[in-house]
């Protein structure tokens, strides 16, 4: 079976919010980097994913967190996603 980038990246995401974080360093052993996930899915305008995937991110690198939150806030900004903008703000406050 060959699943597309994208819906894999989604499916991973999914997998990962299910799990317990302590089974994530399995997960991305097999898988693949959860920055590199949000970086594919930013490119890729897979804005929803990618903000999934921030959250996953900031478990293991949390000095690089308002990184990701304003790259992701700047493509939602160019992509117009208003309801995506008010969740980023209500997250960079929430870590605030």
């Amino acid at each position: 079976i060959v699943i597309p980038t994208q819906a894999f990246a989604s499916i991973v995401v999914s997998c990962a919010r299910k799990l317990e974080t302590s089974r994530w360093d399995t997960l991305f052993n097999l898988v693949g980097s959860p920055e590199q996930f949000f970086n594919d899915c930013i490119y890729h305008g897979n804005l929803r994913t990618a903000a999934s995937f921030c959250l996953v991110a900031d478990h293991y690198n949390p000095e690089s967190a308002e990184q990701r939150i304003a790259v992701l806030r700047k493509s939602a900004e160019t992509y117009n996603d208003l309801k995506l903008l008010k969740e980023i703000e209500h997250y960079a406050k929430t870590r605030a």
